[in-house]
């Protein structure tokens, strides 16, 4: 199945939605959409839903508008990377905060009961392999963990795309010298 990031854009100077006919002059918001994150960049003469195959396509027909762009494209998508990997970075930092803060909690409660802890209901030697257990099976580690993994995620497609427009960039550059030998 292929999931599609998709960019939602807001007017913001009453332009019209037909790329062609909008003034350069006029910005334009971008809302990225990745799993969970909204981004918002301002981009100028830009109207219209963004389909990631469409960004990552080569239009013949429009070489030159192509060429024009792509520096463009490549800066934005750069920073959406850049946003997505410094994400994936905070979510793991969260969950080691929180697996170190209930690990902590974890060995306080098993000094004061003669090496033992609770969970569940039931009484737990502490152990490296039972501390791990309690810790897997915590609601807020769960959740944490979840998170991280959509934050990495988003990091990964983000990184794919930014791949894909820059070899976009490349393939037009080698358009472009060949057609002027």
């Amino acid at each position: 199945m292929k999931k599609v990031i998709k960019k939602k854009v807001e007017e913001t100077n009453g332009a019209t939605n037909e790329m062609s006919k909008a003034p350069t002059s006029i910005k334009k918001k971008i809302k990225h959409e990745m799993l969970k994150h909204d981004v918002t960049m301002e981009t100028e003469g830009l109207t219209g839903v963004v389909d990631v195959d469409d960004l990552t396509s080569i239009h013949i027909g429009n070489i030159e508008g192509e060429v024009l762009t792509i520096v463009e494209q490549l800066n934005k998508v750069g920073f959406l990377k850049s946003l997505a990997e410094r994400e994936a970075k905070k979510s793991k930092l969260k969950l080691e905060v929180y697996s170190a803060e209930f690990s902590k909690n974890l060995r306080r409660e098993a000094a004061m009961n003669s090496n033992y802890f609770t969970i569940d209901g039931d009484r737990v030697k502490l152990t490296e392999n039972s501390a791990k257990e309690a810790l897997i099976l915590d609601p807020t580690y769960q959740k944490l963990a979840k998170e991280r993994i959509d934050d990495e995620t988003n990091f990964e497609m983000s990184s794919i795309l930014y791949w894909s427009v820059s070899e976009k960039s490349k393939k037009l550059d080698r358009l472009t010298y060949r057609s002027q030998e």
